[in-house]
Order: structure tokens, then C-alpha cells, then sequence
């Protein structure tokens, strides 16, 4: 069986036990001694940057027990209704080298006047009890978190460096109370590449160009300066920065130059060439700039709205674009509630659907004033989504007809516990008039498809 030893149990190498510290073994049962499955091959190089991705632990997993997928917030790790349980696994890694894994704990809070099925940062079921444990162990890392009553409405965000191939990755779960909604939990975390194990290559005496940027909380649009109070996707100023984004250029894989923005802004010279950028900022998910070219003119990035990191079960769309066109509005198409409602339409006039619920759905940033440098996003952040078609549309604002979004350079980056995907007009959907139809999502089974004139007929 797959890396199984001799004298295991199990030949079909299916269970692979995993030891954070060691790796994946198989003796369970046997009588040979633990033994190492080989870990995955070296690969020293890959030629296109590897972009972050979403580790969800479930789809990783080797073994659990106590610990299933909730059938609403289906990314939620979390105990059942026991005192112990563990979920442990692996993950492979596109390049040998240092990764970033971010993620967060969270731990409910009692309100009798929570929604339905809330689960964060209120429940309504009973009070939550202190003293809750999870020992986590990622690649040898290891780190008790624990319950308290000042931890309970909020979450705790989570980083470790890892290196090598694999991330592999232990939970355990300890608690005194039986209710599974009472029970702190953990959600997906975000891999990102920090470098392979190349050293800084030697780039020579090539001419230069200067690059321009600046990083933003992409639903307040406030500036990510140290100091400063932001929003946390939720709540106004709950966040206090403290520190400065950082963006790391590559080349393929291996990293180039590290540079810590100041202020919460980049200007910089830098060797022209064609690179990748990550940026990357504690509590927000990391921006990838594929194409991150540096010219011998001033090369804008503009104003790079960062999303906050979720809660459980809601996912964001953030419209970025350029100078020109000065205002694009962004439009969400909200099915009916199966409970009852009619359909809704999220857009500047009508900033919410689904009120007072976890299905809730928020314009929260409205963009209007774009310039030389470009300017801030619009935003868009759903609940749970319920059964029906959800679709997402960008136009621009008093527009003549399509060029003026065919040249506006405009984006839409989808960010979900699972996945994150960034879409670019005239590439991604079609543009019809001043309207650019970008994708659309099955409620029911949470899949997103790009769109085409049959799946999101014009308005």
C-alpha cells in the first residue's frame, strides 16, 4: 500500500497516520518499528510564483476523530458533542522552501438574541465555558490555545513559518462541555510562499523604474498604517495596526527583494524586470499580483484593498480597477430566502439583503472617485449563502458604452475559506454595454463559475 511499511496492519496505505514532527508514518497495528513514509520530493524551482492558497483541514485530513465538517459552515473545525477530539494531516507544497500559515480561533460568545444557527461571534444556545483547549502542532510548531472570558465574541489570529514540502498538522480539542456550539473552533488557513531555498540571485547593474503603492483595509478603505484603527470586515475600528505591510517580489519562485511599506505606502526603486508580489499584512488575507512588472516609467500598483479574514461560512468580493473610469458600482443579485422573500439586489441604493440574519449580504465600501493613482475598491461581503443563484456584475457609472470598462484594468477578487480567485475584465465574463458580468455561484453546492451571456443574461 501507499508508503505503508512492512508489518502494518493496513495494506492499502489509505490511513496514514501523521506525527507533526516526524511526518506521515504506517505501523499502526503492525509489528515493525514507526517508520517514516519518504517525504514528498524536493523541487527547488518552479518558474511561475506559487499564489497563496486555502488549506482546509478536512480536505487534508488523514485521520479524525470527534471532528467532522458542519453541515452549514461546512470550513469550520470543531469537536462534536464529546469532550476529545483530534483531526491530524498533510498538505503538499508546490516548492521546497519557507511558507506563512495563517489562520484563526475563535470563540463564541452567549446572546440570547443571536440569529438563528449563529455561531460566531454570538450563539444562543447556553453560556460557553472557560478553560477550552486546543493543542495544535504544524511541522513541529507547537502551541496550547485555551478558552477565557475575555477571548469569548472574538478571534485570535494564528501565524507559523513552516519549511519544507509538506505541511503537516495536528489538532486536538479539549473541553469540559458536551453542546458542540459551545465548543471553540479553528477555520482554513492561508499558505503563502515566503521563499524557496535559493539565495538572493545577483540581478546585476540593469536600469531601474519606480514603483508606486498603497495598502487599504478593503472595507473601510482606511489607510493600513501602524497605529491606525481599521475595520476587522465587521466591525468599525475594531483593529488596531501593528505593523506595516510587507511585499515580497519573486522571480518564479525564488524571492528578489523583501520591502516593508511605511505608512501604510511603497515608493521605491527597484531593477525593471517582469516579477510576481505577495503582500502580505497579520489579520488580512495576502494580495497576489501576478503580473508585477516594473517599468522605467512610475509604475502605479494603486490603492490595494486587503480583506479582512472571514468569519465562519461568509465570503467576499472586492472590485479594484484604475485611474479611468472615476466611479465603477458593484451589483450582487441575492436569491429569494427559501423561507420566504422575495429576490434582492446588493448595489449603492440598496446596501443590504437578507437583514438580521446569518445570510446577511453588505456593500460595505462604495467607491467613487478614482485618480491619477487610482483609488479605493468596492466591496461586497455575503453570509451563508442560501439555495438559489447569486450573481455579481460591476458597471460603470454614467458610462457611453464598453471601453470605458475594457480599459479600466478592473478586478474582482473572490476570497472564501476555501479558495480565493481574482477575475479580470476582458479576460473573465463578458462585457455588455457599460455592464462587465463576472461570475455567478450556486447557492446550493457554494461553486462559483465564470459567466457567459447564458448563466447571467444582461439586465
Amino acid at each position: 500500500g501507499r508508503y505503508c511499511p512492512a508489518g502494518s496492519s493496513d495494506d492499502s496505505g489509505a490511513e496514514c497516520p501523521v506525527d507533526p514532527s516526524l511526518g506521515v508514518f504506517c505501523c499502526a497495528g503492525g509489528t515493525a518499528d514507526k517508520e517514516l513514509c519518504p517525504p514528498p520530493p524536493e523541487i527547488l524551482y518552479i518558474d511561475q510564483t506559487p499564489p497563496p492558497v486555502m488549506c482546509n483541514w478536512f480536505d487534508h485530513h488523514t485521520h479524525a476523530e470527534g471532528i467532522r465538517a458542519d453541515p452549514i459552515f461546512r470550513s469550520v473545525a470543531r469537536q462534536e458533542d464529546l469532550n476529545e477530539g483530534y483531526i491530524e494531516g498533510a498538505m503538499e507544497l508546490p516548492v521546497t522552501g519557507m511558507w506563512k500559515v495563517r489562520f484563526a480561533f475563535f470563540v463564541p460568545a452567549y446572546a440570547g438574541g443571536a440569529w438563528l444557527n449563529q455561531i460566531f461571534p454570538e450563539e444562543n444556545v447556553a453560556e460557553v465555558a472557560e478553560g477550552d483547549t486546543v493543542e495544535l502542532n504544524l511541522n513541529g510548531n507547537a502551541r496550547t490555545l485555551t478558552s477565557t472570558a475575555a477571548a469569548m465574541g472574538h478571534k485570535e489570529p494564528l501565524e507559523f513559518v513552516v519549511e519544507g514540502r509538506q505541511l503537516r498538522f495536528s489538532f486536538r480539542f479539549h473541553s469540559s462541555t458536551i453542546p458542540r456550539v459551545l465548543h471553540p473552533f479553528l477555520t482554513p488557513g492561508e499558505v503563502t510562499l515566503i521563499k524557496d531555498r535559493n539565495p538572493f540571485p545577483d540581478l546585476g547593474q540593469s536600469a531601474s523604474g519606480r514603483l508606486v503603492a498603497k495598502g487599504i483595509d478593503a472595507v473601510d478603505g482606511k489607510t493600513l498604517s501602524r497605529g491606525r484603527k481599521v475595520s476587522n470586515g465587521y466591525v468599525e475600528s475594531a483593529w488596531k495596526i501593528d505593523e506595516e505591510v510587507t511585499m515580497r517580489v519573486f522571480k518564479g519562485s525564488t524571492l528578489l527583494f523583501e520591502l516593508p511599506f511605511n505608512n501604510g505606502k511603497l515608493d521605491t526603486d527597484l531593477p525593471q524586470g517582469q516579477y510576481s508580489c505577495i503582500l502580505t499584512i497579520p489579520r488580512f488575507y495576502a494580495y497576489f499580483i501576478r503580473d508585477c512588472a516594473v517599468g522605467s516609467q512610475t509604475n502605479y500598483l494603486g490603492d490595494l484593498g486587503f480583506s479582512p479574514m472571514l468569519n465562519p461560512g461568509n465570503t467576499r468580493v472586492v472590485l479594484n480597477w484604475g485611474a479611468r473610469p472615476s466611479d465603477l458600482d458593484s451589483y450582487l443579485r441575492v436569491p429569494p430566502d427559501p423561507s420566504g422573500g422575495d429576490e434582492c439586489k446588493v448595489w449603492y441604493r440598496n446596501k443590504v439583503c437578507n437583514a438580521d440574519s446569518i445570510k446577511v449580504c453588505h456593500l460595505d465600501l462604495d467607491a467613487t472617485s478614482h485618480g491619477r493613482r487610482g483609488g479605493k475598491p468596492e466591496t461586497i461581503t455575503f453570509g451563508v449563502l442560501t439555495t438559489g443563484k447569486y450573481i455579481f456584475w460591476a458597471s460603470e457609472y454614467r458610462g457611453r458604452n464598453e471601453q470605458g470598462l475594457l480599459n479600466s484594468g478592473a478586478t474582482a477578487t473572490f476570497y472564501s475559506e476555501g479558495y480565493q480567485v481574482r477575475y479580470r475584465v476582458g479576460r473573465d465574463g463578458y462585457v455588455d454595454g457599460i455592464n462587465w458580468y463576472v461570475f455567478w455561484i450556486d447557492g446550493a453546492t457554494k461553486e462559483i463559475h465564470v459567466c457567459d451571456r447564458e448563466s447571467c443574461p444582461p439586465v
